[in-house]
């Protein structure tokens, strides 16, 4: 009986843990794809009607794009470590003055960010692989970054957002955000390009623009009256002692962005030494596909990454090994029918592929530089 009893029990907590994990996935997968999309819609308009130059600069922009995700990134995690462990202990506003100083530092963190990549775009431009042979993508890449991270500072806070929200019981709100960034990003890079006759400037500007609408989308959420998360600016003072907390349990978020940027940066630099701007934007569409490969992994370790910090702040020892057990199967069985797909299917991403590669029938361009090199 008593066997009988605990087996029950332990059955009831996993459940609770899988369903909360279930649900959780679907936001967190949702927010990975939200970025994902974005990337997608711009590849797609910019190859369509902006042509090959155009397309291979937004490819040599990547590492920064990536790059910019970092303030958003250690903040949104660092901070909701340690506000899970103040909030499961009962200092409730203590954990918002952590949540008000990580959306606070994301912002100042950002507006520099923004003044130190201004002061030296060109410098940066060249650094991304716009120089030698492809010198002429440089100013390409200048008109793009000066649009795409005017949005860096709504971009940042509204990543922390979007990881709070889930543990404030509001996963709509995530959901009707990701539709709307998408639809602003969508018919502004088709008004940029159709009734502007738009520059890679307006493209990243429509961009910041839907990073902005995204960011209003889940402020609503501080308009409900029962909620715990709330701007607490008199306690920041009080709260920098956590600072040091929040950098250290979000640095792994912070590496593994710097990692890929840094990669970016040196495929970039080997690519554009050694081919045209053609070969620059056929990589480009592979990295931009690549995105939506890792919605999947990336919402699983988002994921476990939130579920794991509440747990941690309750000092949970149960339901964090009952999270890493279904995390693995779960996570598992997704990448697994990600990878048979694709490679069973691989068809099912030529139509992306197709679409950001109409204009200049630049194809006909990579064929003839393989022919030039043979004849070479």
């Amino acid at each position: 009986m008593a066997g009988s009893a605990l087996s029950g029990r332990w059955k009831r907590k996993q459940s609770i843990v899988e369903t909360v994990f279930r649900r959780s996935l679907a936001v967190y997968m949702l927010n990975s794809a939200t970025w994902a999309v974005g990337a997608l819609v711009d590849g797609i308009v910019i190859g369509r009607y902006l042509g090959v130059d155009a397309m291979a600069a937004y490819g040599l922009a990547a590492p920064v794009i990536l790059i910019c995700g970092l303030i958003g990134a250690v903040f949104s995690g660092g901070s909701r470590n340690v506000y899970t462990r103040l909030a499961g202990h009962g200092k409730a506003e203590e954990a918002n003055g952590v949540f008000t100083l990580a959306c606070v530092s994301a912002v100042v963190l950002s507006l520099l960010a923004i003044g130190m990549a201004f002061s030296r775009i060109d410098s940066l431009a060249q650094l991304l692989g716009a120089g030698g042979l492809n010198a002429q993508l440089r100013p390409l890449v200048v008109q793009f970054l000066r649009g795409y991270m005017l949005g860096l500072p709504f971009d940042s806070v509204a990543r922390i957002l979007a990881a709070y929200l889930p543990m404030d019981s509001d996963h709509r709100r995530t959901f009707v955000a990701a539709v709307a960034m998408t639809v602003v990003d969508i018919a502004g890079d088709l008004i940029a390009v159709l009734c502007f006759e738009g520059n890679l400037f307006l493209i990243g500007l429509m961009t910041a623009i839907g990073q902005v609408v995204y960011f209003s989308v889940l402020s609503s959420h501080f308009f409900l009256k029962n909620r715990m998360l709330h701007f607490r600016f008199r306690r920041i003072i009080s709260s920098v002692k956590w600072f040091g907390s929040i950098l250290a349990n979000g640095a792994a978020a912070g590496l593994t962005r710097i990692a890929g940027s840094v990669s970016g940066i040196l495929v970039n630099s080997i690519v554009s030494q050694a081919a045209p701007s053609a070969y620059i934007a056929a990589f480009s569409i592979c990295k931009t596909l690549s995105s939506l490969v890792g919605v999947l992994y990336l919402g699983v370790a988002d994921t476990v990454w939130m579920l794991s910090s509440i747990y941690y702040g309750e000092e949970d020892r149960k339901a964090l090994d009952d999270l890493q057990i279904i995390a693995y199967r779960i996570g598992g069985i997704l990448s697994f029918l990600n990878v048979l797909v694709l490679f069973t299917f691989p068809v099912l991403l030529h139509p992306f592929s197709s679409a950001m590669s109409t204009r200049d029938n630049w194809r006909s361009l990579l064929a003839k530089e393989r022919a030039s090199t043979k004849t070479a």
